[in-house]
């Protein structure tokens, strides 16, 4: 069961862009587009992920006090590194090679494809890591196997959450962003796509700091761990929505 729930983070988007296409008419090219910049990204994200992690740019972030309790800025400052590399390789794919994808509809739908894979990332990454905590090596077993190790690893609850984190939530993000950085190609408007920038800085560090803040909470005798993800999840679908909803309104004056 837990499985068929966590699936649902890939099946969601794929199924969203595959109705969205036969609605809009959008050009299908636009997904593959979409396909191509989570690629470049996740290559340029290995070399720059160990670039921020060398002792020499760690000892630079030294002195730099820490936000809220004990959350750390070097976080905020990788995030917002990310996000101006993330956001910088859509916005030449806009302006190179996907120079069909000019309106609105190509780019939700661009943003759906950038959404899967996103979404199979995540999914990867979550089994792998709950594997190595519970030291097993998922290498070994069939793939029918592998689907009964990986359902009994994982809680519903947490397949549930992670579902519609991945599934929903973050596929709101990317199309937001989307947006926002092919209006600024589209009107050369450097401002649309700092915000993207920003936009991305605020939805993985808000959540965070709001988990690190909230650390010792009990409400109504709910246990800790729950009240600070739950609040994590909140302000996180907070920060990719309203925005979100805003660009989505404006769509008709920015085209």
């Amino acid at each position: 069961m837990s499985v068929a729930i966590l699936s649902l983070a890939i099946v969601l988007p794929a199924t969203t862009a595959i109705a969205w296409q036969r609605h809009s008419r959008a050009f299908w090219g636009s997904l593959f587009f979409g396909f191509g910049a989570f690629a470049v990204y996740g290559l340029v994200r290995i070399p720059l992920g160990q670039v921020l992690t060398h002792p020499l740019f760690l000892k630079l972030l030294d002195p730099l006090p820490d936000l809220f309790m004990n959350f750390p800025t070097a976080w905020v400052i990788w995030t917002f590194i990310f996000g101006l590399f993330r956001e910088g390789i859509r916005w030449l794919t806009f302006f190179f090679p996907a120079t069909s994808v000019r309106t609105w509809k190509e780019c939700v739908l661009f943003g759906l494809g950038y959404s899967c894979l996103v979404a199979v990332q995540q999914i990867g990454a979550n089994i792998s890591y709950s594997a190595a905590s519970q030291q097993k090596n998922l290498s070994q077993y069939s793939f029918v196997e592998l689907i009964q190790v990986v359902n009994d690893m994982t809680l519903w609850w947490a397949a549930l959450y992670s579902a519609l984190n991945w599934g929903v939530v973050e596929t709101i993000f990317n199309i937001g962003t989307c947006l926002l950085v092919m209006f600024s190609v589209r009107r050369q408007n450097v401002w649309l796509f700092l915000a993207a920038v920003l936009w991305h800085g605020l939805y993985f560090e808000l959540p965070r700091a709001v988990f690190f803040s909230s650390v010792g909470w009990d409400v109504f005798g709910i246990h800790s761990r729950y009240m600070n993800t739950t609040a994590s999840f909140l302000s996180q679908t907070l920060v990719a929505i309203l925005p979100f909803l805003l660009i989505f309104r404006l769509r008709k004056t920015m085209s």
